[in-house]
C-alpha cells in the first residue's frame, strides 16, 4: 500500500506540473508567430496538441525499439514501475 501511495503522490506532482506547463504553452503561443503561409494562422490553443502527439510518438519508439534493445544488450528488462520512474525522472 505504501508503494501505491508514493506513486499516487508523485502522480499528483506530475499533474500539477502538467497543468502549469499547459497554460504556459498557450501564453507562449499567443506571442509567437503562428502563421503557416500567407493566409492561415494556427489558433494559440491548438499548439497544445503537439505535446501529446510527440509524447505518443516517443512512447512508441521507447516501447518498440529502446526497451527491446535494452533487454538484448543487458539481458534483463525493466519492470513497469521502473519505466514509470524513468519517465518521471526525464519529465
Amino acid at each position: 500500500m505504501l508503494k501505491a501511495l508514493t506513486i499516487w503522490v508523485t502522480g499528483l506532482l506530475e499533474s500539477t506540473i502538467y497543468a502549469v506547463s499547459s497554460s504556459l504553452i498557450t501564453l507562449q503561443a499567443l506571442v509567437m508567430d503562428r502563421h503557416l503561409g500567407p493566409h492561415f494562422q494556427l489558433p494559440a490553443r491548438s499548439v497544445f496538441v503537439f505535446t501529446p502527439i510527440f509524447a505518443s510518438f516517443f512512447l512508441t519508439i521507447l516501447d518498440c525499439f529502446l526497451y527491446p534493445f535494452w533487454e538484448k544488450v543487458l539481458g534483463w528488462s525493466l519492470t513497469p514501475l521502473q519505466r514509470v520512474g524513468i519517465g518521471y525522472f526525464f519529465n
